[in-house]
């Protein structure tokens, strides 16, 4: 005779009572909340040049009206291939939310509402005259205590058309670009996830790709020196670091679908010096469509503070090498300048200069 099936209840119990357990197990690790996709290589972009380079001249100015609403001004006069551009933009913050705009001599409009909390949604919108640069982005972010989760979006269209020879070839009217990224802290050091992306632009067309990540960020073994300028026993004017956060992070992604592996080395040696290093590889095989590709680009970059200042450093295996130095004149007062030469280009080399100057009132 068979046996009687096992009431429903009592298969819901079990299966609660196991994700408990795994959530008890899961508290007794103390485990740590890894950082968003976006910021897997956070500390090496803010050691490295690239996301402060200024090409001819730049000014940047914020007026605070209120603890919770600013407005700011943006100019920058390039070369011929980046013309004058002039931007003005709005904040307005709140405990819970917050709202930023921006639109520039163009009237092109961007919006974006990011989030103040861990867990929240943002909105981000671009109006734009010129055909094809408006876009409208949706995303949602999730950060628990062992865990980051993003789920976003960008021009989703539910109900566009195929064209008319390839509507009996697909059965989705869909297009847009879906991403979704999900990384687990493992142990206290390490935190595995992968991302995956579909892109639709048109209904008849679809490709998709997926990037596993692995970030390894130990825990001090100890307080950080003080930096050797310093008289033994006297105080540190530089801000203070927070004795958990790590001193060293290392992180890898890489992509099947590419054959790019990207690797990033980020180490705090004290207070005031930083440095990082990363390392790209292009290993792509043969195929009927053309012949593999195998490319290399390396680099070291260091960010040294001083008490008014801040100098960052870069050079890479492609014969680039890079500077920029952040003066605080005053409070709310800024000058920054930065110079750039690729000596891989030949006849001595290409070099640009910069020079920006920030004011807030």
């Amino acid at each position: 005779m068979d046996s009687p099936a096992p009431p429903a209840g009592g298969i819901v119990d079990s299966i609660l009572n196991n994700l408990h357990a795994l959530e008890a197990i899961r508290a007794k690790m103390g485990l740590n909340a890894p950082p968003s996709w976006e910021g897997l290589h956070r500390e090496t972009k803010g050691v490295q040049t690239s996301n402060f380079l200024v090409e001819g001249a730049k000014i940047d100015m914020t007026s605070i009206m209120s603890p919770h609403f600013h407005v700011s001004h943006s100019m920058s006069w390039g070369s011929a291939q980046f013309p004058p551009t002039y931007q003005f933009g709005t904040a307005y913050a709140k405990a819970k939310y917050s709202v930023h705009g921006q639109i520039d001599h163009e009237g092109s409009l961007q919006a974006r509402e990011p989030p103040k909390r861990s867990s929240a949604t943002k909105v981000t919108a671009q109006l734009s005259q010129q055909a094809g640069h408006s876009m409208v982005q949706l995303e949602q972010d999730i950060i628990g205590s062992d865990f980051s989760f993003n789920l976003k979006t960008t021009n989703p269209n539910p109900f566009d058309k195929a064209p008319s020879w390839a509507e009996s070839k697909t059965d989705s009217s869909t297009t847009g670009i879906f991403q979704t990224a999900y990384l687990q802290s493992v142990s206290r050091s390490l935190a595995l996830g992968a991302e995956f992306v579909l892109q639709r632009p048109a209904p008849d067309v679809e490709e998709s790709a997926i990037t596993f990540a692995a970030r390894y960020a130990p825990a001090p073994t100890g307080p950080l020196p003080p930096p050797s300028t310093i008289p033994i026993g006297s105080p540190s004017p530089f801000p203070p670091v927070n004795p958990t956060d790590p001193h060293e992070i290392i992180t890898a992604t890489y992509s099947p679908t590419t054959s790019l592996l990207h690797t990033t080395y980020w180490r705090r040696l004290n207070q005031r010096l930083e440095v990082a290093a990363e390392l790209q590889l292009l290993a792509s095989r043969a195929t009927p469509m053309g012949e593999g590709r195998r490319e290399g680009l390396a680099s070291v970059a260091f960010k040294l503070d001083t008490i008014n200042a801040s100098i960052r450093g870069q050079v890479d295996t492609a014969g680039r090498l890079a500077c920029v130095l952040e003066e605080r004149l005053a409070p709310g007062i800024a000058l920054l300048l930065s110079g750039e030469i690729e000596y891989g280009k030949g006849a001595g080399g290409q070099g640009r200069v910069g020079v920006g100057f920030t004011l807030e009132m």
